[in-house]
């Protein structure tokens, strides 16, 4: 029952057309629903769709008349919210749709906890184009993930300048893989008397060739998530 991707766009055009001439702002904020998938696949597809549909209504029971909500596909949802006249407007409608999204959901005769994570742009702060400020929100949903789920966070610029920074490491993971840049050490274990060897660990180490040595912590979750540590674990 909710506006697609086309019709956030259309509205969201017609938005900043009226935002351009008055001193209104507009803000758009990115939605997923924390860990959905573990939900869609424990408890099957039916149950998920049911949360989908009160995830829907919450967000649409919580926005001012005039705001638009719309899915954008699986978990994810955007919310339009125009004729803002102060950012701490957007901070507040923010909170109380976080607040709505975490109290429990009934159904099925089951109760489930599902919060949701939020990104937040604010056009002619941020972006002034629709795809870009669209873009600038997803950005600062990542980081609202990365702070531990269940909030919202603003763009900033330090979020593109920390995106290349991971497209670049990215990039030269994949060459590191390819180019033999890696190399496993180990670290003798010894028991408690210090003297009995009792086997190995082994760690990955990365010689990177203009940054040096890059250390596990900083690429280890980059390949996992990238699907890297599976051609690394080769």
């Amino acid at each position: 029952g909710l506006p697609n991707r086309r019709l956030l766009h259309d509205r969201l055009r017609q938005a900043m057309a009226l935002a351009h001439r008055s001193e209104h702002k507009l803000a758009v904020l990115f939605i997923d629903l924390d860990r959905f998938k573990t939900i869609n696949d424990s408890l099957g597809h039916a149950s998920g769709d049911l949360l989908l549909q009160d995830v829907a209504k919450r967000l649409s029971g919580t926005l001012r008349e005039g705001d638009t909500v719309a899915r954008l596909g699986g978990d994810e949802f955007a919310i339009l919210l125009a004729g803002v006249t102060r950012v701490d407007v957007i901070t507040l409608l923010a909170q109380r749709l976080v607040e709505a999204l975490a109290v429990p959901y009934d159904f099925n005769e089951q109760r489930i906890r599902c919060s949701g994570s939020m990104g937040i742009a604010i056009h002619g702060v941020d972006a002034i184009e629709p795809d870009d400020l669209l873009g600038k929100a997803d950005l600062a949903l990542y980081r609202a993930k990365a702070d531990g789920r269940g909030t919202f966070s603003f763009y900033d610029v330090a979020m593109d300048q920390q995106l290349q920074a991971r497209r670049d490491l990215t990039r030269d993971l994949r060459s590191a893989v390819s180019e033999g840049q890696l190399s496993l050490h180990y670290q003798p274990l010894y028991g408690s008397d210090g003297q009995t060897l009792t086997g190995y660990e082994a760690l990955l180490r990365w010689q990177h060739p203009t940054l040096g040595n890059v250390q596990p912590v900083q690429f280890i979750g980059l390949a996992e998530e990238t699907g890297l540590i599976d051609a690394i674990g080769l």
